[in-house]
């Protein structure tokens, strides 16, 4: 319901599907459940608290290549990060106001820096080297186009972040966010936070990632590139908000962001499982015998 002209007594009914998209659920067989981890991650009545809350302590997995799944019951991982989002403003729009802190309050802020790259072997090791394009539509980074070797990494050791960082876009093009899923590097277009405390680090990423607007206004200097220096960067103000709430915040989200997470890893793994079988099958190299596939 809608309250009108501010009254606490007059409300105005909505129907909640004129608000949002309600979608039911689809009856799967059981035989095609399954305990260890797939592509596809099976939501049932046990995944949801009393009284509101995700448990992701007990996740099931569907074998949907065996049994398809029609597209419309599918939660795409965008979904569940909007659903974050809309816990956040929920939660969070009555701080808005409260006082702040600057950002370097919450964590430690690290500028990025890229090695000399007249040295060959500082490349195409097994570290992540993040850049703006890793950034986009990005949640988590899991593969990135460039890397670093051991020896690249150790002529800059300060400048290694850790998993569960939160980057930000600072040089060119700003205020593209996403978090960390290995320890690794970025060049110096990227600002990264590591939070203090675990309980601040969704409600960061959050915020960092609905104020693009004012990171924008903030790097407009006078130069012809757009640039938030790490100094700025680190004096951008942070509502804060009670500790508790903050606490919660991370309890209710953890279990999606971990899911999402889940999902990116399982799709990769299922490309390149893709990308290594199917030229062997074209080629015929692996050859699969013609027989019944049983249900």
């Amino acid at each position: 319901m809608k309250k009108i002209n501010n009254s606490k007594s007059q409300w105005q009914e909505t129907r909640l599907g004129d608000l949002i998209q309600v979608t039911h659920g689809i009856y799967l067989s059981s035989s095609f459940f399954s305990d260890g981890p797939t592509a596809s991650i099976l939501l049932t009545p046990g995944n949801f608290k009393i009284g509101g809350g995700f448990d992701g302590s007990n996740i099931k997995y569907y074998d949907a290549a065996r049994d398809p799944v029609p597209k419309k019951y599918i939660i795409e991982p965008k979904v569940l990060e909007q659903t974050v989002m809309c816990l956040f403003q929920y939660w969070f729009t009555p701080y808005r106001q409260q006082p702040s802190k600057p950002l370097s309050a919450f964590g430690k802020i690290v500028c990025g820096k890229t090695p000399s790259k007249k040295e060959h072997n500082y490349f195409g090791g097994p570290l992540p080297f993040i850049k703006i394009p890793d950034l986009r539509g990005q949640v988590y980074i899991t593969h990135t186009g460039d890397s670093l070797s051991y020896e690249g990494a150790a002529t800059q050791p300060s400048k290694q972040i850790p998993p569960n960082s939160i980057c930000v876009s600072c040089i060119a093009v700003i205020g593209l966010t996403a978090l960390t899923s290995a320890w690794c590097h970025t060049n110096q277009q990227i600002n990264s936070i590591i939070p203090h405390h675990h309980w601040n680090r969704y409600y960061l990423y959050c915020y960092l990632k609905t104020i693009g607007p004012e990171l924008e206004a903030l790097s407009a200097g006078g130069t012809m590139t757009l640039n938030i220096n790490t100094r700025l960067f680190s004096r951008l103000q942070i509502p804060e908000a009670p500790q508790a709430m903050l606490e919660n915040f991370y309890q209710a989200v953890h279990p999606i962001f971990n899911r999402i997470l889940l999902n990116i890893r399982c799709k990769e793994r299922l490309i390149k499982l893709r990308d290594t079988l199917l030229p062997r099958l074209v080629t015929g190299k692996i050859k699969i015998r013609a027989g019944k596939v049983s249900k």
